[in-house]
C-alpha cells in the first residue's frame, strides 16, 4: 500500500492542515511507525488516550499532533507495513467494530472525541476543518443513514471470517 502525501515533500504544513486532510481524504494518514516526533512533544499533548485502546489509539495521538504542530513533509519509505489475521484490524473487523472502507463504530468514536476537542469545541477557528469533521460525521446523523454501510459491513465481516475459516481449512501449498 503506497500513501501519497497531500503535499511535496519538503512542504512544512502548519496545524490543522493535515487533519483537515486526512478527515477530507480519509486515505492518508501517517503510519505511526513511520512518525518522527520529539518525546517532550507527545508526552506535552498528552501521548495517547486510554479510551482507545485498540482502533484509532495512532490517529487520536496524530490529531492532537496535527491540531497543535507544524508537520514536515517528507516521501522517505522508513518502514514496511503488514497485514496479518492477528493484528487489532484484522480482530476488529471480525469483531464488527471496524471497516476500512465504511463508516464503523470505531471511526465514529474517534471522530465524536475530535469533535470535543478545544480546538474544534470552543470557537472553532479553521471552517475548513470543522466543515471536513461534519462532513465525515454525517453517516452517523441517524440510524437510517447507518443502514447502508451496516449492510455492507455485516457482507465484508461475513467474507473475512469464511476467508479465515477456509485458510484454517484448506492447507498452503509450498
Amino acid at each position: 500500500m503506497t500513501l501519497v502525501p497531500p503535499w511535496p515533500s519538503g512542504t512544512v504544513v502548519a496545524p490543522p492542515q493535515m487533519l483537515t486532510a486526512v478527515l477530507r481524504d480519509g486515505g492518508y494518514a501517517t503510519p505511526i511507525c513511520s512518525l518522527l516526533v520529539r518525546r517532550d512533544v507527545v508526552v506535552e499533548q498528552g501521548g495517547f488516550d486510554d479510551r482507545f485502546p485498540s482502533m484509532y489509539e495512532d490517529q487520536v495521538l496524530l490529531a492532537k499532533l496535527y491540531l497543535t504542530q507544524n508537520l514536515v513533509i517528507s516521501d522517505a519509505e522508513t518502514a514496511r507495513y503488514r497485514r496479518h489475521d492477528g493484528s487489532s484490524t484484522a480482530r476488529a473487523i471480525r469483531r464488527g467494530i471496524y471497516h476500512p472502507a465504511a463508516p464503523n463504530r470505531s471511526r465514529e468514536a474517534f471522530l465524536r472525541w475530535l469533535r470535543e476537542q478545544p480546538q474544534l469545541k470552543h470557537e472553532p477557528t479553521d471552517p475548513d476543518l470543522v466543515d471536513a469533521l461534519e462532513a465525515a460525521l454525517m453517516p452517523y446523523r441517524s440510524s437510517l443513514s447507518r443502514l447502508p454501510w451496516q449492510l455492507r459491513a455485516v457482507g465484508w465481516t461475513a467474507r473475512s471470517r469464511l476467508g479465515g475459516a477456509r485458510r484454517q481449512l484448506i492447507p498452503r501449498r509450498r
